[in-house]
């Protein structure tokens, strides 16, 4: 029987936000996590949280917002290609597996496959064979792994890449996300610092270095952006944003409990959120899916180069061939994935939904 999956968690678009994260996301003459101590408001939805059947919980990603996953019951074996990687290029990577899917006769197509987009766990995914969505067991090893550097770090260092990672695709810049019609008049960066602003985050305990890499950005682009005209320092602007005395009631700064690709539109359209700040590629694709519940607002740099530019990893996407007792099929079939992935048209592809190559 066919069995074709696809677990791509992000129905708007690191990536896993985390595609953003850098080596050292809290690095710099500033420890701008030490400026924050303030608490989020947590927004997420009150559903009942069903428990699981089957006992296991290693690497539950269910989400609160997709009980029904738990009337779906199995086990998923014997992959013929597994890929797992971050769930901010959600457009791309769709019309890139079609066209991988495409290229085989019905005969020679891949008939057991899964692609998991959420939260960095590929070393941990590669390590226990082993994957839970909900009642859903996936015992596939991942044979490619696209992600940040850091996670392809790790995964060299456990020696459980067959060649050193390839430089896949990079975010071209940032920009914030607002509900259609931009209620709040969110102009330029500094409007995030305003009280009745409603700022969306990544958790900063679920998704810690995505969180850092905001923060981080968002002081650097308030030093580029910190003209004559702006009273306020850097520092004053994260401590704005992210330390109001009574932000359970105020909502200042809101933080995503769901993986933040899909929990930041959600927050603003139905939450308590009025603006998130994201990887261009994933607003285009958020708001090109909702055109009539979201926009974007661009924020001025002259000086993307130096955040996003050759000398560093921020931004940039690394892939990865994985070790394992591979077959004879499975090696035909990731080789022939990873062949795709480097032509021109594959580049046509991801510009036309917002990411660059170098």
């Amino acid at each position: 029987m066919k069995l074709v999956i696809l677990l791509a968690l992000s129905l708007f678009s690191q990536v896993a936000y985390s595609q953003t994260q850098d080596q050292n996301p809290d690095s710099g003459p500033v420890k701008l996590l030490h400026f924050i101590n303030g608490k989020p408001y947590v927004d997420v939805p009150e559903l009942l949280e069903w428990p699981t059947t089957n006992g296991e919980d290693y690497l539950n990603l269910t989400e609160k917002t997709a009980n029904f996953l738990n009337d779906f019951h199995g086990e998923f074996n014997n992959c013929d290609i597994s890929l797992t990687t971050q769930g901010n290029y959600l457009g791309a990577l769709t019309e890139l597996w079609k066209k991988y899917l495409d290229s085989f006769s019905d005969s020679e197509k891949p008939q057991n496959w899964f692609i998991f987009g959420g939260t960095p766990v590929a070393l941990e995914q590669i390590e226990e064979n082993k994957l839970q969505v909900g009642n859903m067991i996936f015992r596939c090893r991942p044979s490619v792994v696209i992600n940040n550097w850091s996670v392809l770090e790790k995964l060299k260092a456990k020696d459980l890449l067959e060649e050193d990672p390839k430089l896949f695709s990079k975010v071209s810049h940032y920009v914030l996300i607002v509900k259609k019609g931009n209620p709040k008049k969110i102009k330029s960066l500094w409007d995030l610092a305003k009280p009745d602003v409603h700022f969306v985050t990544p958790s900063p305990t679920r998704e810690s270095n995505s969180f850092a890499f905001t923060v981080k950005l968002l002081f650097r682009l308030a030093q580029m952006n910190n003209q004559a005209k702006y009273v306020m320092k850097e520092e004053d602007f994260i401590k704005k944003m992210f330390n109001h005395p009574n932000n359970q009631k105020s909502y200042k700064w809101v933080a995503s409990d769901i993986f933040m690709h899909r929990g930041m539109p959600w927050s603003i359209w139905y939450g308590k959120g009025d603006v998130g700040f994201m990887p261009f590629q994933m607003a285009k694709y958020t708001i090109e899916t909702f055109p009539d519940k979201f926009e974007m607002v661009t924020i001025p740099n002259t000086e993307n180069d130096k955040i996003f530019g050759s000398s560093n990893y921020n931004g940039r996407l690394f892939l990865g061939k994985i070790k394992g007792n591979w077959n004879k099929k499975q090696i035909e079939l990731r080789d022939q994935f990873l062949s795709m992935l480097f032509t021109s048209d594959t580049t046509k592809i991801l510009k036309k939904h917002g990411l660059e190559r170098d």
